[in-house]
């Protein structure tokens, strides 16, 4: 992916204080974007914002907020304040989320479990994407988590309903912005070594890693970030490996039954 310097992109990034969000802040910082960093975290997050290399025209430039996703008016505030701090919003990656099971199947999942998973993994992402685009003008990009939970139906009940929603909302999105030049993507992680699959129990860990191909988990510096940058790029098409690109064209949209 080519360096950002000398084009001032401003870029917003959900989850950023670990895992997947905290790597493509990483790569996207190194090639001279300006960055907007939010996380439940604020400890996780600062210290983010810490490491972030720079340029010369990014240097002390980053910002980094503490935001509930699930929380339509503060991500609201957070976007417009980015957009109000830089001048513009050039781009978005949606990467809050969280993962709740027990291993112990549909019948023993709580209320708790539910609404939780789904207003941060659904409910933020659409909180998200509402707002930046409004805010983002043409050529703007967005891409957001989905999971191959949101394609083939493995893993926990919640998680997998909330990230069709988020394939769901990508389709119906990319369809509406395409039309006003924007672009909206979501990629589709496997098993990936994050903070979040730290938690996993033994079991599920081996149940995940015997689904797949190299009975490995992936690593997030690997094919998952590439394919996150790839699928912002306007050349992105659909048939990156673990990878959902909705993008709106001239013509018919990428059918998901192609995609990976």
């Amino acid at each position: 992916m080519a360096s950002f310097e000398g084009k001032v992109n401003e870029i917003a990034i959900t989850g950023a204080a670990s895992g997947i969000g905290l790597a493509i802040a990483q790569i996207l910082a190194s090639r001279g974007a300006l960055l907007a960093l939010a996380d439940i975290n604020e400890a996780a997050l600062n210290t983010a914002k810490d490491s972030l290399p720079s340029t010369p025209d990014t240097a002390n430039k980053h910002a980094a907020t503490t935001v509930r996703v699930e929380d339509s008016a503060a991500v609201s505030n957070w976007i417009e304040q980015t957009k109000s701090h830089y001048g513009r919003l050039d781009g978005a990656v949606n990467m809050a989320g969280v993962y709740r099971d027990k291993g112990t199947g549909w019948t023993n999942v709580t209320d708790d479990d539910w609404e939780t998973t789904i207003s941060v993994n659904a409910r933020g992402v659409f909180n998200c994407l509402r707002v930046q685009l409004k805010h983002m003008g043409e050529g703007g990009s967005i891409v957001s988590a989905a999971s191959v939970a949101g394609r083939i139906g493995t893993g926990s009940g919640p998680y997998c309903a909330s990230k069709w929603a988020v394939v769901g909302m990508t389709q119906s999105a990319a369809r509406e912005a395409g039309e006003k030049g924007l672009r909206v993507n979501c990629v589709a992680p496997g098993f990936i070594e994050t903070p979040m699959t730290d938690v996993f129990s033994v079991k599920a860990k081996e149940t995940g890693l015997a689904k797949q191909c190299l009975h490995r988990m992936a690593q997030v510096s690997g094919d998952v970030l590439e394919d996150s940058l790839r699928s912002a790029r306007r050349q992105a098409l659909c048939d990156f490996p673990a990878l959902l690109a909705y993008e709106r064209e001239k013509e018919t949209p990428a059918d998901p039954s192609t995609a990976g």
